[in-house]
């Protein structure tokens, strides 16, 4: 097959279209990002490795398996991508009044706990405002504007980014008192759960240091089923303290917290935002709110401003 272009072969749903099958690897996954049922998607490829006269993709056994002359291209067409996503972030930063849509990436388990209560004052201050929440583990891709905003648990070091860490996040080891009962205070010989090594979590260091021989009964990417799994009893768990405290409020078989080191166990807050979208008005107004809640809600507030090299 000859890779000669012929004239009009790619418009941008096509770009969009192979970055999603180079990033997900099957039709399937390909059509789910683009909102595109699999038939769909595979069409569409076809169509584009017809116009292209170019394999971009081998058909593979559970997938799609990138040509060499895909792996070539791709720079080109992420490039292409992040000039699609300034051309946008330019066009939304002539906006001059406070309404519209803010897009969110929180934390799991800060955005209910958290967010949420507030978004009854943030909106009553700008009732032209749409927020629109993202709750993952997983970082949001602010340079392809999956999220104008996010709060991050750990600070971003690459991109055009703006950070501001806004809070310190306290923590400690939490456990349900009837394993105290049965296991006694000693950390090493409780049974654990701990975070998925996806998470990346800036209290593994404490963690292996502290209880080397740990026996981790169930690992996580989601703070929801950590919590849960510490309050049925199945092991100690590395949690927020504000997040706990307030659960314990209402619960019936309260957590105990066991002493710790805390200052080893906290993590940074950070506020984040792609440079080209920092000073829009909706952006900017909704930057400032959750700057000053999360500095009266979080324990230890800080106001260390940095921007990303």
């Amino acid at each position: 097959m000859g890779t000669r272009l012929v004239p009009n072969a790619l418009n941008w749903d096509d770009l969009q279209l192979f970055l999603a099958a180079y990033r997900a690897r099957s039709l399937t996954g390909a059509g789910k990002s683009l909102g595109l049922d699999q038939s769909t998607a595979s069409r569409r490829l076809a169509a584009l490795e017809r116009g292209l006269q170019a394999r971009l993709f081998d058909r593979i056994p559970g997938g799609l398996a990138p040509t060499s002359l895909a792996e070539r291209v791709l720079p080109m067409a992420e490039r292409a991508e992040a000039e699609a996503a300034a051309f946008v972030r330019e066009v939304q930063a002539a906006d001059e009044g406070v309404e519209g849509v803010v897009r969110l990436a929180v934390p799991d388990g800060i955005d209910s706990e958290f967010l949420v209560p507030l978004l009854p004052l943030l909106l009553a201050q700008y009732p032209g405002l749409v927020l629109e929440l993202v709750a993952s583990q997983q970082l949001a891709n602010l340079a392809r504007r999956e999220a104008d905003l996010a709060l991050r648990l750990v600070r971003p070091r690459t991109g055009d980014l703006v950070a501001r860490k806004v809070a310190v996040l306290s923590q400690g080891v939490w456990v349900h008192p009837r394993l105290l009962a049965q296991y006694g205070r000693t950390l090493s010989a409780l049974p654990w759960v701990d975070w998925d090594e996806s998470v990346g979590a800036d209290t593994a260091p404490w963690f292996r240091h502290v209880v080397p021989d740990a026996h981790v009964v169930l690992r996580t990417n989601r703070i929801d089923a950590m919590v849960a799994a510490v309050a049925a009893g199945l092991g100690a768990g590395i949690l927020p303290n504000a997040l706990i405290r307030q659960r314990n409020l209402t619960s019936s078989s309260p957590l105990i917290k066991l002493p710790t080191d805390d200052a080893a166990l906290a993590c940074g807050v950070w506020l984040v935002a792609h440079s080209a979208l920092v000073d829009v008005p909706r952006v900017r107004a909704v930057w400032r709110f959750l700057h000053e809640q999360a500095a009266i809600y979080l324990d230890d507030p800080t106001a260390d401003a940095a921007r990303t090299e």
